[in-house]
């Protein structure tokens, strides 16, 4: 099953950056290239609907393979003409193989990861957004995530220079009835976006888990990934794909991943 969703996801990726490459020429390509620059600042006041397929291989002595799909849907409203809110949303459903042996996974819905960001209305050289994060205890099997409620600050910081993004958003939650969660969520970026909508980016996630033993908490991956966005109509759909090796995991974590991502764009129509 597990192979059959990586083939999808990449012939999905393909046919979503092929399909519509020649017809974006004129205002359309304009609107593209000014949606994919747009998008590469994660505090853009915009409505987008991002669906991401990860592949993470060569998990314990079996080299078993993960599979996570987030739906990370991000929903602005201006809370007054100087502060906008950002609400960022990560639903992951999860096959989580059972490491310790050839065969056998569970599959199911993990925790919810959910980020408020204060931002001004207004943009400055630097971008900034500051709020809560939480960990909601949705998973459907322990394997699946934390049975506790955590919370803790959020935060990210960017710079837009030419058709650059360079910034990091990061976020640490804790359990505060007891001590069995503590977790750091992190991401650096670096993006150049093309006048053709085509776009080049480094955006390793960078997690850790405090409470595992020393040498088991971090995950970081290495790696880079390209996409585009085009215009199905007046529909903008922004596609990325990648890869990455990771530089430190635990000892049954990944080695590589594979990522592709769809994001469905909502902007808000002209005049």
């Amino acid at each position: 099953m597990k192979h059959s969703i990586a083939i999808f996801s990449i012939c999905v990726f393909l046919l979503g950056i092929s399909a519509n490459i020649k017809a974006q020429e004129g205002s359309e390509g304009s609107d593209a290239a000014e949606l994919a620059k747009q998008t590469a600042n994660p505090l853009a006041n915009m409505i987008s609907l991002p669906v991401q397929f990860n592949f993470n291989f060569g998990l314990g002595e079996y080299n078993r393979t993960q599979t996570l799909i987030n739906l990370m849907p991000v929903i602005p409203y201006p809370l007054t003409k100087k502060i906008n809110v950002i609400n960022r949303i990560i639903l992951p459903i999860l096959i989580q193989p059972d490491v310790s042996q050839e065969s056998g996974s569970t599959f199911g819905l993990g925790d919810i990861n959910y980020s408020m960001f204060f931002t001004p209305a207004k943009a400055g050289k630097l971008i900034w957004g500051i709020g809560p994060a939480l960990n909601i205890p949705t998973r459907t099997n322990n394997l699946l995530g934390s049975p506790e409620f955590g919370i803790g600050p959020s935060l990210i910081a960017l710079t837009m220079p030419g058709n650059w993004a360079i910034g990091l958003t990061a976020n640490n939650v804790w359990s505060y009835a007891n001590s069995n969660l503590s977790a750091l969520f992190s991401q650096v970026f670096v993006v150049y976006t093309f006048p053709s909508a085509w776009f080049v980016q480094m955006m390793p996630t960078i997690t850790a888990n405090w409470n595992a033993p020393e040498g088991q908490q971090w995950s970081i991956p290495l790696g880079a990934n390209m996409g585009k966005v085009v215009m199905f109509g007046k529909q903008p759909v922004k596609f990325i794909g990648g890869g990455s090796y990771y530089v430190k995991a635990p000892d049954n974590g990944p080695t590589w991943q594979l990522f592709f991502q769809t994001v469905f764009l909502f902007p808000k129509r002209k005049g």
